[in-house]
């Protein structure tokens, strides 16, 4: 699963054949969308047609990544696991000391960062969500995630990961707004909103 050899990888530096895989199917995304947007955007004569098309690309591209990296299938274990204790791992970490603490360690900065690309994404192309309809949105999607993995994937579903991702998503969408607000948007933002659809 590209998930353990990802882990592996960064750990100990062994199994990283399949990561290698996977990044240059990320390229080939992030290529194939961009260019693809850009014509058309160029040939319809939009502003800022090429920034903006590489930022939606670069969106796609990771949103690719943490399907894979969320909903793929592990081997099955002999129970459901779904942790309601924030940190746990990594409090009893503290008292093991070594590789476990290095791991809980690992596992909680690896959490957050891996969502701050999506929220500096949506927070530097969109005008929308607000920042608290972010954070509610990026956490109802991670609980239901947590709850997937552990009940229909058979992964385990873990409490602090619903919370540094969410933490990692939210620290994004605040990078992603100063930046746009630091380089000036390219297009109207009343035509580039992200929020979920309005019923009625």
């Amino acid at each position: 699963m590209i998930v353990h050899a990802l882990t592996g990888c960064m750990l100990t530096g062994r199994g990283c054949g399949p990561v290698a895989w996977f990044a240059l199917l990320l390229v080939a995304v992030f290529v194939i969308v961009g260019v693809g947007l850009a014509a058309w955007r160029t040939a319809r004569s939009e502003r800022g047609a090429v920034t903006r098309s590489l930022l939606d690309a670069a969106l796609v591209m990771w949103i690719v990544f943490l399907l894979v990296g969320t909903m793929s299938p592990a081997a099955p274990t002999s129970t459901d696991i779904l942790n309601l204790v924030p940190f746990n791992y990594f409090v009893r970490s503290l008292e093991l000391g070594g590789v476990d603490l290095r791991n809980a360690l690992f596992d909680i900065v690896a959490n957050v960062a891996v969502f701050v690309p999506l929220g500096l994404l949506v927070g530097w192309r969109f005008e929308r969500p607000a920042l608290l309809e972010w954070t509610v949105e990026i956490a109802c999607l991670m609980i239901a995630i947590e709850v997937a993995q552990a009940y229909v994937l058979r992964r385990s579903g873990d409490v602090t990961d619903v919370i540094t991702n969410t933490v990692g998503a939210v620290v994004g969408l605040v990078v992603g707004r100063a930046i746009a607000r630091w380089r000036g948007r390219d297009h109207d933002p009343q035509s580039d909103t992200l929020s979920v659809p309005r019923i009625g």
